[in-house]
C-alpha cells in the first residue's frame, strides 16, 4: 500500500486554484499504483489514534503504518520557509491529524518538536529522499518555491543523517542556507536529541543522475 498525507490546506487551496485539484488521485505515485496494482490511499482520511511520547508530548497520528510490517518513506527534500528544510525527518509529520498539523504550524517551538515527536513515535525502516529536482525559496510552488536541478537520490535507515546529507546538497542551490549546520535546523535537532538518528553519515556510491 502506498499512502499520502497532503498539506492540511490542500482542499481549501484545490476550492480556489484548479491545478491543485485532486493532489492525490493524479499523484504520479497514484498512477504507479494503478498501473501495478498497489492501493493509494489518503492519510488524511484514515483513522488517527492520540499517542503520547516518553517526553508526554501527544500527537493524533494515523493508526496506517501500524498495519504494515516494513515502512519505507518517499520523501522530496525541499527548502522550508518555516522550518529550514524539509525532508527524511519532516516526512512523518504527514501523518498527523491534519486540524492538529494547522494548529501545529502556528504554535511555534512546538512545530518544531511535534516534526521531531512524530519521527520519534513513527519511526520509518527505510528511506528513499527525492533531490533529483528541488524547490528553493519555499516548499512549494504556490508560496514562491522555485524549482532548482539537483540530480541524486538519498537512500537510508536514518532520517537526521540523510537530512545532514541533504543540507550540503541544497546548500549548492540555495545561498541562505550558507553556514546552517543541524543546530540551526530545530526539528532536526530535536530529533537527534529524542535518538531518532544521528548527525553523523557518510555516502557510499553517491551518483548525479
Amino acid at each position: 500500500m502506498v499512502g499520502d498525507g497532503p498539506a492540511f490546506d490542500a482542499p481549501l487551496n484545490a476550492f480556489f486554484n484548479r491545478k491543485t485539484r485532486g493532489v492525490t488521485t493524479n499523484h504520479p505515485l497514484k498512477r504507479v499504483c494503478d498501473e501495478r496494482g498497489a492501493r493509494f490511499t489518503n492519510l488524511n482520511k484514515s483513522p488517527f489514534k492520540k499517542r503520547q511520547s516518553d517526553r508526554g508530548f501527544k500527537l493524533s497520528l494515523s493508526t496506517v503504518p501500524q498495519s504494515f510490517d516494513l515502512k519505507i518513506s518517499l520523501p522530496v527534500l525541499k527548502t522550508h520557509a518555516i522550518c529550514t528544510l524539509t525532508g527524511a525527518v519532516k516526512n512523518q509529520f504527514g501523518l498527523v491529524k491534519p486540524i492538529e498539523r494547522a494548529r501545529l504550524h502556528a504554535s511555534g517551538l512546538n512545530l518544531h518538536k511535534s516534526i521531531a515527536e512524530a519521527a520519534a513515535l513513527e519511526p520509518f525502516d527505510i528511506f528513499i529522499v527525492d533531490v533529483a529536482e528541488t524547490l528553493v525559496n519555499a516548499q512549494e510552488l504556490r508560496h514562491g518555491g522555485r524549482k532548482a536541478h539537483l540530480g541524486y537520490v538519498l537512500a537510508g535507515t536514518d532520517p537526521v543523517a540523510i537530512d545532514c546529507a541533504g543540507l550540503e546538497l541544497l546548500r549548492t542551490v540555495d545561498g541562505k542556507l550558507a553556514g546552517k549546520t543541524i543546530d540551526n535546523i530545530p526539528h532536526l535537532a530535536f530529533a537527534e536529541s529524542y535518538g531518532v538518528g544521528e548527525r553523523r553519515y557518510e555516502c557510499v556510491g553517491l551518483a548525479k543522475t
